[in-house]
């Protein structure tokens, strides 16, 4: 990195730390992708489909991603009872959270050893007006879809 060190709960973000974050962050579109592209290349992958072409493939994608995501959800014409998916959807869902929890866990260690440095101008605030605009308006989404949910208009 170039220029000044920034820093995050007055420690100094390095290179290391940028590097294990972004590995927590790619963990879980990788096995998505990754497992996607290989069960649509393997014949136990494409077979016992009803669709084909396009929509073969968004089901797959689909179904890879919300298994990755831990929603584990799936259209209706993906093959439940086939061992292949079977196994590929709990691979999928064993690499997401380890591939996130290993580097998090790595990057905390990291940070834990660090000594800690004074406030100065590369500080990333968590206390100003940015951080609690971006609560509000997490918290404003959320709601309003817990709302709608209810049945309540707004």
């Amino acid at each position: 990195m170039f220029g000044r060190t920034p820093e995050y709960v007055d420690k100094k973000i390095e290179a290391r730390e940028i590097n294990l974050a972004m590995l927590a962050i790619l963990a879980v579109p990788r096995a998505s992708l990754y497992l996607t592209a290989s069960a649509m290349v393997s014949p136990a992958g494409v077979s016992g489909f009803g669709n084909a072409g396009p929509h073969r493939f968004s089901e797959v994608l689909h179904a890879r991603t919300s298994a990755a995501n831990t929603t584990a959800s799936a259209f209706g014409g993906l093959p439940s009872d086939a061992g292949f998916y079977n196994l590929t959807l709990a691979l999928a869902m064993v690499l997401a959270r380890f591939c996130v929890v290993i580097p998090v866990l790595a990057l905390v260690g990291s940070l834990a050893d660090k000594r800690w440095v004074p406030v100065s101008a590369g500080t990333l605030p968590t206390t100003g007006s940015l951080t609690i605009k971006t609560f509000r308006s997490f918290l404003s989404s959320l709601s309003s879809g817990l709302l709608q949910k209810a049945g309540v208009d707004g």
